[in-house]
């Protein structure tokens, strides 16, 4: 199942709107609390250990054997916490060992589905226990309705309206908040999120607002917002596209606004960018037709981004990147005839892999 489907979307801003939220509000949460993942791949209820809460749970003897096992502790530690936690697999052998200890306690112990709710909330949300409420995290809707009963009864909501992320994040997360930046991710993701909410409730194929939501999505390289369907619009869609499995197209539809919803953060490249490609090549066809003698053809390459997205033409018509350097041909012809054919073949050879490279450029915010 997709993280943030269809299903999972539209029953948290039904949910927002019933509490007089931004509809992006709970998306919001979602997505820091769990990437909208709602089940392990066994279908199971997605799920984080919480080794310290165990600890705080169990007593006498349980909590002995529970500590010699590894599988309590006192005190949150970052670097053991959640070690063997990384795949879904080590989740589900670590819950069946400490459910070997109580079933209940070990239930309390974790923070539960789409919005990580820990289980050693359960009676005060109004479930009859830890274990009845894993049970009706068995579907996104129950998952989602945990959440919303935890906003709700720790009168969450007025910090959720006034969009106040440290104050929600203090009570939602605990006095650790800061060192985990939760109240600057849920900030960045309501941003996503709202303008990704623009997109799901206008007309399929409003430009301006799925170029507002790509640049809240982190693809900085869609440019300015203008309603234009510019190269690097097209381009950054096309990325989108060529993520999703989508026929690469440039154009916006509906299973492309659909993919574009569904998209996860652009992610954050580190340490030195290695540069566009597109741009590199668009460097190496000015270099050669300087070479070749084509004054006027470097010219009009001297904004290289421009020239190489012009010449990446999605329809593959190798013949755009040749438009730049129109008489080229022609002068190097009236010089030496094998010139010409060695410089068209260069030009060529460079233009072969322009379209996959812009693609490839836009999917990894290299564009400069």
């Amino acid at each position: 199942m997709k993280a943030f489907n269809r299903t999972v979307r539209e029953r948290l801003i039904a949910l927002a709107r019933e509490d007089g939220l931004h509809p992006a509000t709970y998306l919001a949460v979602v997505e820091v609390e769990s990437a909208g993942r709602p089940f392990l791949d066994n279908n199971a209820p997605i799920f984080l250990f919480e080794r310290h809460v165990f600890f705080k749970t169990l007593s006498g003897a349980e909590r002995q054997l529970a500590v010699n096992a590894g599988l309590a502790h006192k005190g949150w530690r970052r670097k053991t916490q959640y070690v063997d936690q990384r795949t879904d697999t080590q989740k589900l052998v670590l819950i069946d060992r400490a459910r070997a200890l109580n079933t209940e306690a070990a239930n309390q112990a974790c923070s539960w589905g789409v919005g990580q709710v820990m289980g050693s909330n359960a009676k005060d949300l109004g479930y009859d226990s830890a274990t009845a409420m894993v049970e009706a995290f068995a579907t996104i809707e129950g998952q989602v309705e945990g959440m919303v009963r935890f906003c709700r009864t720790n009168k969450l909501l007025g910090a959720l309206k006034r969009q106040d992320w440290g104050t929600f994040a203090l009570r939602y997360n605990g006095q650790g908040y800061r060192r985990n930046g939760y109240d600057t991710k849920l900030r960045a993701a309501f941003a996503r999120w709202a303008a990704k909410v623009t997109v799901m409730e206008t007309p399929v194929g409003d430009l301006r607002a799925a170029q507002d939501a790509l640049k809240a999505n982190g693809y900085h390289q869609v440019g300015i917002p203008d309603g234009k369907p510019g190269p690097r619009t097209t381009g950054t869609i096309a990325a989108i596209q060529k993520d999703a499995g989508l026929p690469v197209t440039g154009e916006l539809d509906a299973a492309t606004e659909e993919a574009l919803v569904e998209a996860p953060p652009a992610p954050t490249r580190e340490g030195k960018p290695v540069g566009s490609k597109i741009v590199a090549k668009a460097k190496a066809i000015k270099g050669a037709a300087v070479a070749a003698g084509g004054a006027a053809a470097a010219a009009a390459a001297d904004d290289p981004l421009a020239a190489a997205e012009k010449a990446g033409s999605l329809v593959g018509r190798i013949k755009d990147i040749l438009e730049p350097f129109a008489g080229v041909s022609e002068m190097l012809a009236a010089w030496w005839p094998l010139g010409a054919v060695a410089a068209a073949g260069t030009l060529f050879y460079l233009a072969r892999g322009i379209e996959a490279d812009r693609v490839a450029d836009h999917i990894e915010g290299k564009t400069s």
